[in-house]
Protein backbone atom coordinates (compact mmCIF):
# COMPACT_ATOMS: atom_id res chain seq x y z
CA UNK A 1 0.00 0.00 0.00
CA UNK A 2 2.28 2.70 -0.98
CA UNK A 3 0.48 5.08 -3.53
CA UNK A 4 -0.05 8.46 -2.33
CA UNK A 5 -4.09 8.22 -2.73
CA UNK A 6 -5.77 5.02 -1.07
CA UNK A 7 -9.27 6.48 -0.70
CA UNK A 8 -11.91 9.40 0.45
CA UNK A 9 -12.85 10.03 4.06
CA UNK A 10 -14.71 12.42 4.44
CA UNK A 11 -16.06 14.05 7.33
CA UNK A 12 -19.72 12.64 7.40
CA UNK A 13 -18.99 8.95 5.52
CA UNK A 14 -15.48 8.39 6.82
CA UNK A 15 -16.11 5.45 9.05
CA UNK A 16 -18.33 3.70 6.38
CA UNK A 17 -15.52 4.23 4.56
CA UNK A 18 -12.84 3.17 6.94
CA UNK A 19 -14.81 -0.28 7.52
CA UNK A 20 -14.88 -1.02 3.74
CA UNK A 21 -11.09 -0.29 3.72
CA UNK A 22 -11.07 -2.94 6.14
CA UNK A 23 -13.17 -5.30 4.77
CA UNK A 24 -10.54 -4.97 1.72
CA UNK A 25 -7.47 -5.38 4.13
CA UNK A 26 -8.84 -8.14 6.72
CA UNK A 27 -6.61 -10.86 4.39
CA UNK A 28 -3.42 -9.25 5.33
CA UNK A 29 -3.04 -10.98 8.53
CA UNK A 30 0.72 -10.84 7.90
CA UNK A 31 1.32 -7.19 8.51
CA UNK A 32 -0.58 -4.85 11.04
CA UNK A 33 -2.80 -2.80 9.28
CA UNK A 34 -4.32 0.72 11.33
CA UNK A 35 -6.20 3.56 9.73
CA UNK A 36 -6.96 6.44 11.13
CA UNK A 37 -8.60 9.71 10.96
CA UNK A 38 -6.58 13.53 10.94
CA UNK A 39 -6.82 13.61 14.55
CA UNK A 40 -5.81 9.62 15.26
CA UNK A 41 -8.63 8.23 15.71
CA UNK A 42 -8.61 4.86 15.28
CA UNK A 43 -11.05 3.60 11.70
CA UNK A 44 -9.62 0.18 11.03
CA UNK A 45 -7.72 -1.89 13.19
CA UNK A 46 -6.99 -5.71 11.23
CA UNK A 47 -6.15 -9.19 12.42
CA UNK A 48 -2.90 -8.52 12.10
CA UNK A 49 -2.40 -5.78 14.23
CA UNK A 50 -5.07 -7.36 16.74
CA UNK A 51 -2.11 -10.51 16.70
CA UNK A 52 0.65 -8.08 17.18
CA UNK A 53 -0.95 -5.90 19.27
CA UNK A 54 -2.64 -8.17 22.33
CA UNK A 55 -5.94 -5.51 21.94
CA UNK A 56 -9.54 -6.37 19.86
CA UNK A 57 -10.23 -4.60 16.91
CA UNK A 58 -13.48 -3.01 19.19
CA UNK A 59 -11.46 -2.29 22.03
CA UNK A 60 -9.20 0.39 19.93
CA UNK A 61 -11.98 1.04 17.34
CA UNK A 62 -12.52 5.19 17.69
CA UNK A 63 -9.85 5.69 20.17
CA UNK A 64 -6.91 7.76 19.86
CA UNK A 65 -3.59 6.22 18.69
CA UNK A 66 -0.63 8.34 20.22
CA UNK A 67 -0.70 7.31 23.76
CA UNK A 68 -2.28 3.70 22.96
CA UNK A 69 0.06 1.99 20.68
CA UNK A 70 2.97 4.12 20.00
CA UNK A 71 5.64 4.64 21.96
CA UNK A 72 5.79 7.88 24.00
CA UNK A 73 9.81 8.74 23.71
CA UNK A 74 9.56 7.56 20.38
CA UNK A 75 6.87 10.57 19.43
CA UNK A 76 8.60 12.66 21.70
CA UNK A 77 12.05 12.46 19.83
CA UNK A 78 10.26 12.88 16.20
CA UNK A 79 8.15 15.69 17.51
CA UNK A 80 11.72 17.48 18.84
CA UNK A 81 13.37 16.96 15.87
CA UNK A 82 10.27 18.52 13.83
CA UNK A 83 10.03 21.22 16.64
CA UNK A 84 6.41 20.27 17.62
CA UNK A 85 4.57 19.36 20.53
CA UNK A 86 4.31 15.20 20.64
CA UNK A 87 1.46 14.63 19.13
CA UNK A 88 -0.82 13.13 16.51
CA UNK A 89 -0.01 16.06 14.51
CA UNK A 90 3.89 14.70 14.11
CA UNK A 91 2.40 11.96 11.61
CA UNK A 92 0.49 14.75 9.95
CA UNK A 93 3.33 16.57 9.39
CA UNK A 94 5.99 13.77 8.39
CA UNK A 95 3.65 12.38 5.69
CA UNK A 96 2.77 16.26 4.69
CA UNK A 97 6.62 16.52 4.51
CA UNK A 98 6.91 13.71 2.37
CA UNK A 99 8.76 11.82 5.13
CA UNK A 100 5.91 8.92 5.05
CA UNK A 101 8.03 5.62 5.30
CA UNK A 102 9.57 5.37 9.11
CA UNK A 103 11.66 2.29 8.19
CA UNK A 104 11.84 1.58 12.16
CA UNK A 105 9.47 2.45 14.46
CA UNK A 106 8.29 1.23 17.92
CA UNK A 107 4.71 -0.14 18.92
CA UNK A 108 3.49 -0.89 22.64
CA UNK A 109 1.18 -3.69 22.96
CA UNK A 110 -1.54 -3.90 25.59
CA UNK A 111 0.41 -5.62 28.19
CA UNK A 112 2.89 -2.39 27.83
CA UNK A 113 5.67 -4.75 26.09
CA UNK A 114 7.27 -3.01 22.74
CA UNK A 115 7.75 -4.32 19.86
CA UNK A 116 9.97 -3.08 16.91
CA UNK A 117 8.64 -2.94 13.92
CA UNK A 118 9.30 -1.64 9.89
CA UNK A 119 6.35 1.04 9.50
CA UNK A 120 5.03 2.68 6.14
CA UNK A 121 2.88 5.88 7.51
CA UNK A 122 0.41 6.41 4.11
CA UNK A 123 -1.81 9.77 3.72
CA UNK A 124 -5.18 9.08 2.60
CA UNK A 125 -7.06 11.39 0.49
CA UNK A 126 -10.19 13.15 -1.01
CA UNK A 127 -11.02 13.47 -4.67
CA UNK A 128 -9.03 17.00 -3.87
CA UNK A 129 -6.06 15.91 -2.39
CA UNK A 130 -6.32 16.61 0.91
CA UNK A 131 -5.31 14.60 3.28
CA UNK A 132 -8.27 12.92 5.10
CA UNK A 133 -6.77 10.27 7.39
CA UNK A 134 -3.85 7.70 7.65
CA UNK A 135 -3.06 4.05 6.63
CA UNK A 136 -0.19 2.92 8.44
CA UNK A 137 1.44 -1.05 7.61
CA UNK A 138 3.75 -2.61 10.10
CA UNK A 139 5.91 -5.37 10.55
CA UNK A 140 7.19 -7.36 13.00
CA UNK A 141 10.81 -6.55 13.02
CA UNK A 142 11.84 -8.28 16.28
CA UNK A 143 13.12 -11.67 15.03
CA UNK A 144 14.54 -10.46 12.66
CA UNK A 145 16.65 -7.53 14.37
CA UNK A 146 17.24 -10.58 17.06
CA UNK A 147 19.16 -12.37 13.98
CA UNK A 148 20.70 -9.44 13.38
CA UNK A 149 21.87 -9.05 17.03
CA UNK A 150 23.14 -12.43 17.04
CA UNK A 151 25.12 -12.13 14.00
CA UNK A 152 26.63 -9.91 14.77
CA UNK A 153 27.46 -11.21 17.99
CA UNK A 154 28.35 -13.75 15.62
CA UNK A 155 30.60 -12.49 13.99
CA UNK A 156 32.18 -10.23 16.48
CA UNK A 157 32.75 -13.75 18.53
CA UNK A 158 34.11 -15.23 15.30
CA UNK A 159 36.80 -11.76 14.61
CA UNK A 160 37.91 -12.05 18.20
CA UNK A 161 38.52 -16.10 17.72
CA UNK A 162 40.13 -15.49 14.84
CA UNK A 163 42.27 -12.96 15.67
CA UNK A 164 43.24 -14.07 19.52
CA UNK A 165 43.73 -17.75 18.60
CA UNK A 166 46.88 -19.46 20.30
CA UNK A 167 47.21 -21.53 16.77
CA UNK A 168 47.58 -20.01 13.37
CA UNK A 169 44.04 -19.61 11.46
CA UNK A 170 43.29 -18.56 7.90
CA UNK A 171 40.53 -18.49 5.21
CA UNK A 172 41.95 -19.89 2.36
CA UNK A 173 40.08 -19.71 -1.53
CA UNK A 174 39.55 -23.16 -3.34
CA UNK A 175 42.77 -22.19 -5.07
CA UNK A 176 45.13 -21.77 -2.60
CA UNK A 177 45.04 -18.01 -2.08
CA UNK A 178 45.33 -16.38 1.40
CA UNK A 179 41.66 -14.90 1.82
CA UNK A 180 42.04 -13.84 5.74
CA UNK A 181 45.34 -14.76 8.65
CA UNK A 182 45.42 -14.45 11.86
CA UNK A 183 48.53 -12.97 14.09
CA UNK A 184 49.60 -16.31 14.98
CA UNK A 185 49.64 -17.53 11.88
CA UNK A 186 52.12 -15.02 10.55
CA UNK A 187 54.24 -15.41 13.42
CA UNK A 188 54.85 -19.39 12.86
CA UNK A 189 55.62 -18.29 9.17
CA UNK A 190 57.44 -15.05 9.12
CA UNK A 191 55.47 -12.90 7.22
CA UNK A 192 53.30 -10.17 7.76
CA UNK A 193 49.31 -10.22 6.64
CA UNK A 194 50.08 -8.45 3.76
CA UNK A 195 52.64 -10.69 2.07
CA UNK A 196 50.94 -13.43 2.96
CA UNK A 197 47.30 -11.86 1.10
CA UNK A 198 49.51 -11.35 -1.45
CA UNK A 199 50.09 -15.13 -2.53
CA UNK A 200 48.97 -18.81 -1.91
CA UNK A 201 49.70 -21.48 0.21
CA UNK A 202 51.26 -23.92 -2.44
CA UNK A 203 53.89 -20.64 -2.48
CA UNK A 204 55.54 -21.50 0.88
CA UNK A 205 54.50 -24.83 1.24
CA UNK A 206 57.72 -27.47 1.05
CA UNK A 207 57.62 -29.24 -2.13
CA UNK A 208 58.01 -32.46 -0.84
CA UNK A 209 54.88 -32.33 0.77
CA UNK A 210 53.16 -30.00 -1.67
CA UNK A 211 51.79 -32.80 -3.97
CA UNK A 212 50.22 -34.59 -0.83
CA UNK A 213 48.68 -31.45 0.24
CA UNK A 214 47.34 -30.66 -3.11
CA UNK A 215 45.87 -34.04 -3.81
CA UNK A 216 43.74 -33.65 -0.61
CA UNK A 217 42.46 -30.69 -1.25
CA UNK A 218 40.77 -32.01 -4.87
CA UNK A 219 39.57 -34.68 -2.62
CA UNK A 220 37.85 -32.18 -0.46
CA UNK A 221 36.65 -29.90 -3.73
CA UNK A 222 35.38 -33.28 -5.05
CA UNK A 223 33.43 -34.08 -1.90
CA UNK A 224 34.95 -37.79 -1.37
CA UNK A 225 36.35 -36.01 1.93
CA UNK A 226 34.95 -33.68 4.71
CA UNK A 227 38.33 -32.13 5.23
CA UNK A 228 41.76 -33.34 6.13
CA UNK A 229 44.55 -33.12 8.80
CA UNK A 230 48.37 -33.30 8.06
CA UNK A 231 51.79 -32.75 8.98
CA UNK A 232 53.45 -30.54 6.74
CA UNK A 233 56.35 -28.38 6.35
CA UNK A 234 56.20 -24.33 5.48
CA UNK A 235 58.87 -22.59 4.33
CA UNK A 236 59.13 -19.18 6.89
CA UNK A 237 60.29 -16.07 5.27
CA UNK A 238 64.13 -16.41 6.29
CA UNK A 239 63.70 -19.67 4.52
CA UNK A 240 63.61 -22.07 7.37
CA UNK A 241 61.67 -25.01 7.31
CA UNK A 242 59.08 -25.85 9.96
CA UNK A 243 56.92 -28.40 10.57
CA UNK A 244 53.08 -27.38 10.87
CA UNK A 245 49.89 -29.64 11.97
CA UNK A 246 47.55 -28.84 9.18
CA UNK A 247 43.74 -29.15 9.49
CA UNK A 248 41.77 -28.35 6.98
CA UNK A 249 37.25 -28.02 6.34
CA UNK A 250 35.72 -26.36 3.56
CA UNK A 251 32.69 -23.80 3.36
CA UNK A 252 30.44 -24.34 1.23
CA UNK A 253 27.13 -22.24 0.18
CA UNK A 254 23.82 -22.85 0.15
CA UNK A 255 23.70 -24.35 -3.58
CA UNK A 256 27.41 -26.28 -2.40
CA UNK A 257 29.95 -24.54 -4.24
CA UNK A 258 32.77 -24.17 -2.07
CA UNK A 259 33.35 -20.86 -0.65
CA UNK A 260 36.81 -21.28 0.93
CA UNK A 261 38.88 -23.53 3.28
CA UNK A 262 39.26 -22.97 7.11
CA UNK A 263 42.94 -24.04 8.12
CA UNK A 264 44.18 -24.46 11.01
CA UNK A 265 47.46 -24.49 11.72
CA UNK A 266 49.53 -25.58 14.78
CA UNK A 267 53.55 -25.55 15.33
CA UNK A 268 54.85 -28.58 15.93
CA UNK A 269 58.58 -27.88 14.88
CA UNK A 270 59.54 -28.45 18.61
CA UNK A 271 57.65 -32.11 19.03
CA UNK A 272 59.04 -33.23 15.62
CA UNK A 273 62.67 -32.73 16.23
CA UNK A 274 62.22 -34.39 20.00
CA UNK A 275 60.99 -37.20 17.30
CA UNK A 276 63.31 -37.39 15.41
CA UNK A 277 65.90 -36.77 17.99
CA UNK A 278 64.18 -39.94 19.87
CA UNK A 279 64.66 -41.72 16.97
CA UNK A 280 68.20 -40.77 16.52
CA UNK A 281 68.90 -42.03 20.04
CA UNK A 282 67.15 -45.53 19.65
CA UNK A 283 69.13 -45.75 16.34
CA UNK A 284 72.67 -44.43 16.66
CA UNK A 285 75.30 -44.78 19.45
CA UNK A 286 75.58 -41.79 21.75
CA UNK A 287 79.60 -41.73 21.71
CA UNK A 288 80.10 -41.83 17.61
CA UNK A 289 76.80 -41.52 15.99
CA UNK A 290 77.29 -44.18 14.11
CA UNK A 291 74.26 -46.80 13.96
CA UNK A 292 74.02 -48.88 17.04
CA UNK A 293 74.32 -52.36 16.88
CA UNK A 294 70.45 -52.87 16.92
CA UNK A 295 70.23 -50.76 14.05
CA UNK A 296 73.46 -52.68 11.91
CA UNK A 297 71.16 -56.02 12.57
CA UNK A 298 68.36 -54.36 10.87
CA UNK A 299 70.74 -53.19 7.70
CA UNK A 300 71.38 -56.60 7.93
CA UNK A 301 68.13 -58.84 7.29
CA UNK A 302 67.24 -56.08 4.58
CA UNK A 303 70.44 -56.29 2.63
CA UNK A 304 70.57 -60.26 2.89
CA UNK A 305 67.18 -60.40 1.72
CA UNK A 306 67.48 -58.11 -1.33
CA UNK A 307 71.20 -60.09 -1.99
CA UNK A 308 69.55 -63.30 -1.80
CA UNK A 309 66.34 -62.42 -3.86
CA UNK A 310 68.21 -60.44 -6.59
CA UNK A 311 71.04 -62.31 -6.63
CA UNK A 312 73.34 -59.14 -5.73
CA UNK A 313 76.69 -59.21 -4.31
CA UNK A 314 77.47 -57.47 -0.66
CA UNK A 315 80.13 -57.33 2.12
CA UNK A 316 80.22 -57.55 5.60
CA UNK A 317 83.11 -56.60 8.14
CA UNK A 318 83.52 -56.57 11.58
CA UNK A 319 86.04 -54.31 12.94
CA UNK A 320 87.81 -54.89 16.11
CA UNK A 321 90.85 -52.06 17.81
CA UNK A 322 93.89 -54.00 18.30
CA UNK A 323 95.53 -52.14 21.81
CA UNK A 324 92.79 -50.08 22.21
CA UNK A 325 92.60 -50.88 26.02
CA UNK A 326 96.10 -49.65 26.82
CA UNK A 327 94.59 -46.47 25.33
CA UNK A 328 91.93 -45.93 28.27
CA UNK A 329 94.28 -48.04 31.04
CA UNK A 330 97.33 -45.02 30.31
CA UNK A 331 95.60 -41.69 28.90
CA UNK A 332 92.42 -42.07 30.73
CA UNK A 333 88.83 -42.64 28.84
CA UNK A 334 88.28 -39.19 27.70
CA UNK A 335 91.30 -39.91 25.52
CA UNK A 336 89.67 -43.39 24.82
CA UNK A 337 86.11 -42.17 23.91
CA UNK A 338 88.19 -39.14 21.88
CA UNK A 339 90.09 -41.82 19.31
CA UNK A 340 86.57 -43.93 18.85
CA UNK A 341 85.24 -40.80 17.68
CA UNK A 342 88.11 -40.39 15.31
CA UNK A 343 87.92 -44.23 14.11
CA UNK A 344 83.93 -43.12 13.97
CA UNK A 345 85.03 -40.67 10.89
CA UNK A 346 87.85 -42.12 9.57
CA UNK A 347 85.18 -45.40 8.75
CA UNK A 348 82.83 -43.01 7.04
CA UNK A 349 85.70 -41.34 5.01
CA UNK A 350 86.97 -44.44 3.46
CA UNK A 351 83.24 -45.62 2.72
CA UNK A 352 80.60 -44.76 -0.21
CA UNK A 353 77.76 -42.93 0.90
CA UNK A 354 75.70 -46.22 -0.06
CA UNK A 355 77.73 -48.17 2.85
CA UNK A 356 76.66 -48.22 6.27
CA UNK A 357 78.77 -48.37 9.85
CA UNK A 358 77.97 -49.41 13.02
CA UNK A 359 79.44 -49.29 16.67
CA UNK A 360 78.40 -52.09 17.65
CA UNK A 361 80.24 -52.60 20.91
CA UNK A 362 82.85 -51.48 23.37
CA UNK A 363 86.03 -51.31 20.49
CA UNK A 364 84.04 -53.47 17.84
CA UNK A 365 82.57 -51.73 14.37
CA UNK A 366 81.18 -53.42 11.42
CA UNK A 367 80.56 -52.51 8.39
CA UNK A 368 77.92 -52.87 5.59
CA UNK A 369 78.96 -52.54 1.27
CA UNK A 370 75.84 -53.22 -0.88
CA UNK A 371 77.00 -54.22 -4.09
CA UNK A 372 80.16 -55.04 -3.10
CA UNK A 373 82.53 -57.80 -4.99
CA UNK A 374 86.22 -59.76 -3.56
CA UNK A 375 88.31 -57.37 -4.53
CA UNK A 376 86.23 -54.19 -4.22
CA UNK A 377 85.91 -55.39 -0.29
CA UNK A 378 89.37 -55.95 -0.07
CA UNK A 379 90.30 -52.54 -1.21
CA UNK A 380 87.82 -51.06 1.62
CA UNK A 381 89.07 -52.94 4.03
CA UNK A 382 92.56 -52.18 3.72
CA UNK A 383 91.94 -48.40 3.23
CA UNK A 384 89.76 -48.62 6.84
CA UNK A 385 93.37 -50.73 8.14
CA UNK A 386 95.47 -48.35 6.90
CA UNK A 387 93.03 -45.05 8.45
CA UNK A 388 93.22 -46.47 12.01
CA UNK A 389 97.19 -46.88 11.90
CA UNK A 390 97.51 -42.86 11.34
CA UNK A 391 95.59 -42.31 14.05
CA UNK A 392 97.08 -40.83 17.25
CA UNK A 393 96.01 -41.24 20.88
CA UNK A 394 98.15 -38.65 22.41
CA UNK A 395 100.88 -36.06 22.12
CA UNK A 396 103.83 -37.78 23.48
CA UNK A 397 106.00 -40.38 21.22
CA UNK A 398 105.34 -42.62 23.35
CA UNK A 399 101.79 -43.08 23.87
CA UNK A 400 100.23 -45.92 22.86
CA UNK A 401 98.04 -45.97 19.85
CA UNK A 402 95.34 -48.63 18.40
CA UNK A 403 95.31 -50.46 14.95
CA UNK A 404 92.42 -52.61 13.59
CA UNK A 405 91.95 -55.98 12.64
CA UNK A 406 89.55 -56.57 9.74
CA UNK A 407 87.27 -59.82 9.30
CA UNK A 408 85.59 -59.43 5.68
CA UNK A 409 82.56 -62.41 4.94
CA UNK A 410 80.90 -62.30 0.99
CA UNK A 411 77.45 -62.81 1.35
CA UNK A 412 76.39 -66.20 -0.51
CA UNK A 413 73.32 -67.34 -1.55
CA UNK A 414 72.47 -69.53 1.50
CA UNK A 415 73.17 -67.53 4.29
CA UNK A 416 70.83 -65.99 6.57
CA UNK A 417 73.05 -62.89 8.45
CA UNK A 418 73.19 -64.90 11.41
CA UNK A 419 75.91 -67.35 9.68
CA UNK A 420 77.03 -64.06 7.82
CA UNK A 421 77.98 -62.23 10.71
CA UNK A 422 79.39 -65.53 11.99
CA UNK A 423 81.79 -65.81 8.52
CA UNK A 424 83.10 -62.22 9.30
CA UNK A 425 83.99 -63.21 13.27
CA UNK A 426 85.86 -66.16 12.31
CA UNK A 427 87.59 -64.23 9.65
CA UNK A 428 88.53 -61.20 12.11
CA UNK A 429 89.56 -63.96 14.94
CA UNK A 430 92.28 -64.96 12.22
CA UNK A 431 93.41 -61.40 11.67
CA UNK A 432 93.57 -60.82 15.48
CA UNK A 433 95.44 -64.40 15.95
CA UNK A 434 98.19 -63.26 12.64
CA UNK A 435 98.91 -60.48 14.78
CA UNK A 436 96.25 -57.28 14.16
CA UNK A 437 96.62 -54.92 12.16
CA UNK A 438 95.11 -56.70 8.74
CA UNK A 439 92.21 -57.59 6.93
CA UNK A 440 91.64 -61.22 6.57
CA UNK A 441 88.98 -61.81 4.14
CA UNK A 442 86.86 -65.20 4.73
CA UNK A 443 86.93 -67.62 1.25
CA UNK A 444 84.02 -68.04 -0.64
CA UNK A 445 81.74 -70.97 0.22
CA UNK A 446 81.94 -73.75 -1.36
Amino acid sequence: MTQDHVSSIGPDGGRRQAELLAGVLRAATEFSIIATELDGTITVFNEGAERMLGYRADEVIGRMTPELIHDPQEIAERATELGMAPSFEVFVALVRNGDAEMREWTYVRKDGTKIPVSLTVTAIRDTHGEVTGFVGIARDIAESRRAQTELRAAEELFRRTFEGAAIGVALVAPDGRWLQVNRALCDILGYSAEELLAGSFQEITHPDDLETDLELVADVLAGRIEGYEMEKRYLRKDGTAIWGLLTVSLVRAEDGTPQHFVSQVQDITARKQAEAALAHQATHDDLTGLWNRRRMDEELHRVSAHARRYGSDAALLLIDLDGFKAINDRLGHAAGDAFLNAVGASLRSALRESDSCARIGGDEFAVLLPHSDQESAQLTAERIVSGISALRAGTAPDDPTATASVGVALLTADEDPDAWMRTADVALYRAKAEGGGRAIVAPPAA
